[in-house]
């Protein structure tokens, strides 16, 4: 919903404002990463044809020297030549980043799903501090969702947004002022009264977890509310849109990026793959050779109209001929269409898996570089 793909879910009370000042470019990485890369490329390889497909008038190597930058800028230059399935989780985690991150034009709104799950404390608190770099020394802001975080990694946020139960908001602000809000609800310090040493978020993650309703989390809530309604006047504008989604255009360069980068695909990551299916075809075509003879080539099919097509005797030559035609007929069916069949149930099986890449390339595709518009499925 914050990205622009979906607002059926919004409930009517529901209110979206924007920046007047400006104009939001969004992209989403979705928490599943993997979903965003294509194994058998290397870090370097993956971030070099990101460059190509978002910057179409950009040199050669303008995009090696982009993809470097970004591969040192999140510090993880060691996956420049190792394959992606070979990666870490917050390796991972941050090549996505920089894919999104190539465009030379950058998003302004990056919203990153659960970036920490699956990750130990140790990468957790690495990919943590190199989002809060990248949003500190770029003109974007990183918008992450979270579970669980610890104490050391809350304290990395510059703004945190606590919700509890059906989405209520119980918090809005910078980590420091947790307390401060705490102690506005006097009731929810008091239900810690035997728990002076617990923090600040604690109580409030635990408050989130209350059934509704229930007068604590109504006052935090209010309060929270009051503080954010104060906050947008004269700075945003409400809409009924929201942020517009972004619809990018394919390209010839684009297909042509595509195909390059998709045929590496196929011969680093899927090559015993296409060997298995290549294997099956030729031993059909095998099989089909040793079931029908050649002699199913030779009767001619061809009829004159002044034969007579009425008389049911025929010659032994004839019936034979026309057995031979029946089994021409077979030959050419289950050569031509077992084939296609063949190939449609592989690609079928091979899109399924490689959709949601397709998905997330698409939704995240619309750059303008130097005022002219280059959309690709990046």
């Amino acid at each position: 919903m914050l990205n622009g793909q979906c607002k059926t879910r919004l409930s009517s009370e529901a209110k979206i404002y924007l920046s007047k000042l400006t104009p939001i470019r969004t992209c989403f990485i979705t928490q599943e990463v993997s979903s965003h890369l294509m194994k058998g490329l290397t870090g370097q390889q993956l971030l070099l044809y990101a460059s190509r497909l978002k910057n179409c008038d950009s040199s050669s190597d303008d995009h090696k020297k982009i993809a470097i930058k970004w591969l040192t800028e999140l510090d993880i230059l060691q996956t420049a030549n190792t394959p992606v399935e070979r990666c870490s989780g917050g390796e991972m985690k941050r090549l996505v980043l920089g894919l999104e991150l190539t465009s030379l034009k950058m998003p302004n709104l990056i919203l990153v799903d659960e970036p920490l799950s699956g990750l130990d404390t140790y990468s957790a608190l690495v990919v943590i501090e190199t989002l809060r770099k990248v949003a500190t020394t770029h003109p974007l802001t990183i918008f992450t969702s979270v579970h669980q975080p610890t104490n050391e990694i809350l304290h990395k946020f510059d703004q945190l947004y606590i919700l509890a139960r059906g989405g209520v908001l119980i918090f809005s602000g910078a980590p420091s002022a947790m307390q401060l809000h705490i102690d506005k609800v006097p009731a929810l310090n008091s239900s810690f009264s035997s728990f002076s040493s617990t923090l600040p978020i604690e109580k409030l993650i635990r408050q989130s977890c209350a059934e509704l309703p229930n007068e604590v989390t109504t006052t935090l809530s209010q309060i929270s509310t009051k503080q954010i309604s104060s906050e947008l006047l004269g700075e945003a504008y409400l809409t009924l849109d929201g942020v517009q989604p972004n619809r990018p255009r394919i390209t010839v360069y684009s297909v042509h990026q595509l195909s390059r980068r998709y045929l590496q695909y196929l011969a680093a990551y899927l090559w015993k793959e296409w060997l298995a299916y290549l294997t099956i075809c030729l031993l059909y075509g095998a099989s089909i050779r040793i079931l029908f003879t050649t002699e199913v080539t030779k009767p001619s099919a061809c009829f004159s109209l002044e034969d007579d097509l009425s008389s049911c005797v025929k010659s032994a030559e004839q019936v034979h001929d026309e057995l031979l035609l029946e089994d021409n007929f077979y030959y050419v069916f289950y050569a031509v269409n077992i084939y296609m069949l063949l190939l449609i149930i592989y690609s079928s099986i091979r899109l399924h898996y490689e959709f949601n890449v397709l998905e997330n390339e698409h939704r995240n595709g619309k750059h303008y570089v130097d005022n002219v518009l280059c959309g690709y499925l990046y």
